[in-house]
């Protein structure tokens, strides 16, 4: 159980033993009971009333769906923001073919987020397409800028280019695969494509070490 739920649970504690003990109080007052009667009477009191307080199955339902459409929003705004990073940074962008590249996989991912829009009940399953992978397309961008902004030879800039490049080729292909895959309904383990896609990129850095 949560902080916050079990904060939650103990005021309605609270409430529900003072108000029992108030009705108690003046309930004695009028009918004279005795102890043991009144010690009853103050449980079932107790009781009716903490449970009373609970939330209704229907309001938890309606919260959690208030959290999940929360959190979606959140998702697509975090998303939209990196994909127009990605728009502004091309600016910087000098090799065409590179350019190339990268408005094709910035237009893969409009589509995809195009279909997100519509299809709100599958943003949760893109996860790792609005978090990670586009981090990995506006990280990919922002190290080649970098590297062509400072002063080392033009052989190694070359080769850091080419493997900028294949990156994005490959970055382009997942987000291209798993549109395909959330059209058909067949996007499961979101976890495992993510891990193979980090696995294609780390392994390009090594051939072009």
């Amino acid at each position: 159980m949560g902080y916050q739920r079990r904060k939650i649970e103990a005021v309605r504690l609270i409430i529900s033993t003072v108000i029992a003990l108030i009705a108690v109080y003046y309930l004695r007052g009028f009918t004279h009971f005795n102890e043991i009667i009144s010690f009853v009477i103050l449980l079932l009191i107790d009781i009716g009333v903490y449970f009373a307080l609970a939330p209704s199955k229907q309001a938890r339902i309606d919260k959690l769906k208030r959290e999940d459409t929360k959190e979606r929003m959140q998702l697509m705004y975090d998303a939209n923001k990196k994909i127009r990073k990605l728009k502004f940074m091309q600016r910087n962008i000098k090799d065409k073919d590179y350019l190339f590249l990268v408005r094709d996989t910035i237009k893969t991912a409009n589509n995809l987020m195009g279909y997100l829009d519509e299809n709100p009940d599958k943003i949760t399953k893109s996860r790792k397409f609005l978090t990670r992978q586009l981090d990995m397309a506006v990280d990919n961008v922002k190290d080649y800028i970098d590297v062509n902004r400072v002063d080392i030879e033009r052989a190694r800039v070359d080769k850091f280019e080419e493997q900028s490049k294949n990156i994005m080729k490959i970055l382009n292909e997942s987000y291209q695969e798993e549109f395909l895959a959330l059209v058909e309904d067949k996007l499961v383990n979101t976890d495992v494509q993510n891990e193979l896609l980090e696995n294609k990129i780390q392994a390009e850095k090594r051939i072009s070490m």
